[in-house]
């Protein structure tokens, strides 16, 4: 689930300077986190979160039943009182949530043990990964003889490799190597020193810290494809977009409102997908997606309120989408992704299955706001499903 065996060989052991007590009770305690070894309890956790998106640059595979699952957790505790296959459940400090999983793990080399990291998408985007990975070398420093640490990542997967280099890792080697699911991955490999930090990072200003948060929305990836369909846009692609969006409907539409509110609520719209992710459009479970949404830009104006001491009311405005500025957000929120099918030959409709009465009950409010608008939608709609790249019904 977190470390299959990348060889035939046998891992090198951890070197404890002591003979470990029960591994199976062991925590350590972080600031927000408390890493737990992981146990039986944590099998539903494990096998409900570790999706195919999240296993994306990762070695294993997702547990096809909860069977596979039980025999990973079996698998774990073994290494647990082996004493050389360390796995802990992430858990929220203070609410005991399950975030994710890391693990330090006995390697083919000497001293050098390797350590992994998985984060169910609600957890990604608050700085957990880091802060779980320094808390289990830390530990390791104190118990555990090592040089470094082996950390791989695949070259795309940036996060992760944010996370290496601000703990001071280096790249030590590169390696290309097929994904229990059978995807190539081309991976960096990382070293990691028994301490230290990117210098400087701790000693930065509030406002540097919250500008280097904020970076983290370009790294989430939206269902929608840019124009042409060559890739996936990413939620700072998308704010940036809709906030222009936004201005040039205000003036097309001549709406009598408030360019500076309406400016605002476009910039700050998506920030809680930092933390949530994108939740897509046609999803059944998009209620939840706005409440984790919510959560993480509750979290953000607690740490930064003073530099923008309005954005959790910003924020339940657009969502609530009442004042004339958060109905035309919405305009402009829902008509670019609609855009970009129809200039992408349908194609993020298509890989989902999506159907006309989706497609025109999510824009249907467009109907009262700008019936000309929505005339020509309903016309690009009977179109795309002409071409197949909408289904019927």
């Amino acid at each position: 689930m977190l470390h299959p065996p990348r060889s035939d060989q046998r891992p090198m052991p951890l070197l404890f300077r002591t003979p470990p007590a029960n591994l199976r009770a062991l925590v350590i305690e972080a600031e927000r986190l408390r890493l737990v070894a992981l146990s039986d309890s944590h099998t539903e956790d494990i096998h409900r979160n570790f999706t195919a998106d999240i296993a994306r640059y990762m070695l294993p595979a997702p547990a096809m039943d909860i069977s596979a699952t039980r025999e990973f957790v079996a698998s774990a505790l073994l290494g647990l009182d082996r004493a050389d296959d360390l796995h802990f459940a992430i858990c929220r400090r203070a609410t005991g949530e399950f975030l994710g999983v890391c693990g330090l793990h006995g390697s083919s080399r000497v001293a050098e043990p390797e350590v992994g990291l998985w984060l169910k998408k609600a957890a990604q985007g608050q700085r957990f990964g880091i802060e779980a990975i320094a808390a289990l070398r830390g530990w390791a420093a104190e118990h555990v003889d090592f040089e470094r640490l082996i950390y791989p990542v695949d070259r795309r997967n940036i996060p992760s490799r944010r996370l290496a280099e601000r703990l001071c890792g280096a790249i030590i080697g590169e390696k290309k190597v097929m994904s229990l699911g059978g995807f190539e991955l081309d991976e960096v490999v990382y070293g990691i020193p028994p301490e230290g930090t990117r210098e400087g990072e701790s000693a930065l200003p509030p406002v540097a810290r919250f500008l280097l948060e904020l970076d983290a929305l370009k790294l989430v990836e939206r269902r929608t494809y840019i124009s042409g369909g060559e890739r996936r846009e990413t939620s700072g692609e998308h704010s940036w977009h809709v906030t222009l969006a936004a201005w040039a409907l205000a003036s097309h539409l001549e709406r009598d409102i408030s360019l500076e509110k309406l400016l605002k609520l476009a910039l700050i719209h998506d920030l809680g997908e930092i933390g949530a992710g994108d939740t897509f459009l046609y999803s059944a479970d998009r209620h939840q997606g706005a409440s984790a949404e919510r959560e993480h830009v509750a979290g953000m104006a607690t740490r930064h309120g003073a530099l923008i001491p309005d954005l959790e009311a910003l924020w339940d405005e657009q969502e609530l989408g009442q004042t004339p500025e958060a109905r035309l957000l919405r305009i402009a929120d829902r008509f670019l992704p609609f855009l970009h099918n129809i200039t992408s030959d349908g194609r993020a409709w298509r890989e989902n299955g999506i159907a006309r009465s989706q497609v025109l009950g999510a824009h249907a409010f467009i109907a009262g706001e700008a019936p000309e608008l929505f005339a020509w939608i309903e016309g690009q709609v009977e179109e795309a499903v002409r071409r197949g790249w909408l289904r019927e019904g």
